[in-house]
């Protein structure tokens, strides 16, 4: 165990990273290493078509195995159903041990991430916050595995050193085109800014833009492009 500056006891390593005890403001200069955050590419042929016909096709093609991390944002809030549904499906394929690092947990109680959990197909969880019955449930012992959560600030931050790397982002948005280009300020369900996810839709090794509007191309104003 390593102690902090106020004394409390930390442990030395959480999921086989080793972590250092806080020693003050401005005491621990920032490590002398890469910045992981230039955008990923892929390659699209002109005329090829980015849309696929269901969650379950998107996740395969995305490529997601056990043991990756997956990330979500949560500017939807209580009202969100992208994620339960997504992780209904990934369960569904039976890919199990993911790490999921979404931008904050809000209370989704329809399916209960708790349930996925148990399942096995979560095992680890990074986030900004933990609300409701997960946070409830993670207090009461539910993780094997210690659940880091991070500032809103500093969640980029770690995702940009290379501390917290996304394979997959499934990014909402209340409109979209078939090209992937999103915003969260038009559709039947607007849900504000997409800032909470502009980081993962720039280092993320796959993005899946899921929105129940799809509109001609171009999506303006593209929050996301």
């Amino acid at each position: 165990m390593s102690v902090n500056s106020v004394g409390r006891e930390i442990p030395q390593e959480v999921n086989g990273r080793v972590l250092r005890p806080f020693r003050g403001a401005f005491t621990t200069p920032p490590a002398d290493q890469p910045v992981c955050s230039a955008r990923r590419q892929k390659l699209v042929v002109p005329g090829e078509s980015k849309l696929l016909s269901s969650l379950a096709e998107a996740i395969k093609a995305s490529g997601l195995k056990d043991g990756m991390t997956i990330s979500f944002h949560h500017s939807f809030r209580e009202g969100d159903m992208i994620i339960g549904q997504v992780l209904t499906a990934i369960s569904e394929l039976g890919i199990k041990g993911l790490r999921f690092a979404p931008s904050a947990v809000v209370n989704i109680k329809a399916p209960s991430i708790v349930d996925f959990v148990r399942k096995g197909t979560i095992n680890r969880i990074e986030a900004s916050g933990i609300r409701g019955e997960l946070g409830d449930a993670v207090i009461d012992g539910l993780m094997d595995n210690p659940v880091v959560l991070r500032p809103h600030g500093a969640r980029p931050r770690a995702i940009e050193a290379g501390e917290l790397e996304i394979d997959v982002a499934f990014i909402g948005a209340s409109s979209a085109d078939e090209y992937g280009n999103a915003t969260g300020l038009t559709g039947p369900n607007t849900c504000g800014s997409l800032g909470y996810s502009f980081i993962d839709a720039r280092s993320a090794r796959t993005v899946v833009i899921i929105t129940d509007h799809l509109v001609p191309y171009p999506c303006v104003p593209a929050s996301i492009s």
